[in-house]
């Protein structure tokens, strides 16, 4: 009984650690996150250790099944690295709250009309008007000089009564004779027709905070910086969740991502674009071509080729809009199959445009894992 209890005196150590550090450390620290991804990146590695000296090299050459046993052992060595990864991002964490204050302090210290101007994309397709009228009535009513603000309705289905819509409340109507390259293209067709210096981009169905640009321009104040992106909270649970009644319970991959993976990312400076409820300078979109068109993940593409011109993406993790999250199973699966098609697509195009090795591995490995794995059967139809 007592050589068992001694076997399992390391397990009981761990569960130790983590019932009094982890679960009890607040998140938001470098140093207990250092501390864990440590103590699982070490536990992680006596694991492999023990694969190897116990269960591989001792096994012996029988033909087929040697090799066999080899093969896993590497598939399980290419996770364990893949692990590893993971765990160096999610060590470093950063609250850019704090900064936003002091810089927006300077930023709009100054003469209002110095200010720069902004430009508001919502690109719709086939929302309807109790979806659009929100998200328009919230981006007129951002807290900016109205002269310096401009709100533009990309609609690629050329509805006239949201024309007439747009026109009642103040908006400008946006169309144009196809729909090329989806959501990209649409967005390349309203950068003909603007010139704001600053271009913020709102799905059709989020709804943005009034003080948005307040806590966004001034990170511009860094002629570095080509976008800041925010996080996207919803008005409703999404159908998984619904359906297994853990809205109350358990998070889903979107507050993980945009609470806990998002703000880890930025420190190492390898934040992304998410599309929607972000602001990007023009002169750097300008300084790619536009919205690239290339892949229908538009978004993560923009981050990586200006990425490649010396732009990074600064991540605010602040509730900064709402919007409606996939309202059924259908809509949920095909968004993340979306997702996952481009992630793919990314992870093995992308390693001759990034601009360095380690970013290339971070934005295309930890990307595709945030929002990749969710719908990894989606791949495999492909």
């Amino acid at each position: 009984m007592v050589q068992y209890l001694i076997a399992l005196a390391p397990t009981f150590l761990v569960l130790a650690f983590f019932l009094l550090g982890p679960f009890n450390w607040s998140r938001n620290h470098s140093w207990t996150r250092a501390i864990t991804c440590a103590v699982v990146g070490a536990i992680g590695l006596r694991y492999i250790l023990w694969r190897l000296f116990e269960t591989v090299l001792p096994y012996p050459n029988d033909g087929p099944n040697f090799y066999w046993v080899w093969f896993l052992f590497i598939v399980e060595i290419l996770a364990f690295f893949e692990v590893v990864l993971f765990l160096v991002l999610m060590s470093r964490y950063v609250d850019r709250s704090a900064e936003a204050d002091r810089l927006a302090r300077d930023f709009f210290r100054g003469d209002e009309h110095e200010l720069p101007t902004v430009d508001v994309f919502i690109p719709t397709y086939n929302e309807p008007l109790d979806v659009l009228e929100r998200t328009i009535i919230g981006a007129l009513a951002l807290d900016y000089p109205q002269d310096k603000l401009k709100v533009y309705v990309l609609d690629d289905q050329r509805r006239d009564w949201l024309k007439a819509y747009c026109k009642e409340r103040g908006a400008i109507h946006v169309t144009r004779p196809d729909n090329s390259h989806a959501k990209a293209g649409n967005m390349n067709n309203g950068l003909k027709v603007s010139s704001g210096d600053f271009i913020a981009i709102f799905d059709a169905d989020f709804v943005p905070y009034r003080h948005f640009l307040r806590r966004t321009l001034p990170f511009f104040s860094d002629a570095t910086i080509g976008i800041v992106q925010t996080p996207q909270h919803f008005f409703n649970t999404d159908p998984v969740q619904t359906n297994l009644g853990l809205e109350n319970i358990w998070p889903d991959e979107q507050r993980l991502f945009f609470d806990e993976i998002a703000p880890s990312r930025d420190i190492w400076d390898v934040s992304f674009c998410c599309g929607s409820c972000s602001i990007s300078r023009r002169k750097a979109i300008d300084a790619i071509g536009g919205f690239p068109t290339e892949s229908i993940t538009e978004d993560l593409l923009t981050t990586l080729s200006m990425l490649n011109k010396g732009y990074k993406t600064r991540y605010l993790n602040e509730r900064l809009s709402m919007g409606l999250a996939a309202e059924n199973l259908t809509g949920y699966f095909v968004q993340r199959e979306r997702w996952c098609q481009g992630e793919f697509k990314h992870s093995i195009f992308t390693m001759a445009r990034c601009a360095a090795l380690v970013s290339h591995f971070f934005n295309a490995s930890c990307s595709f894992r945030c929002r990749g794995w969710s719908s990894i059967w989606c791949a495999l139809r492909y």
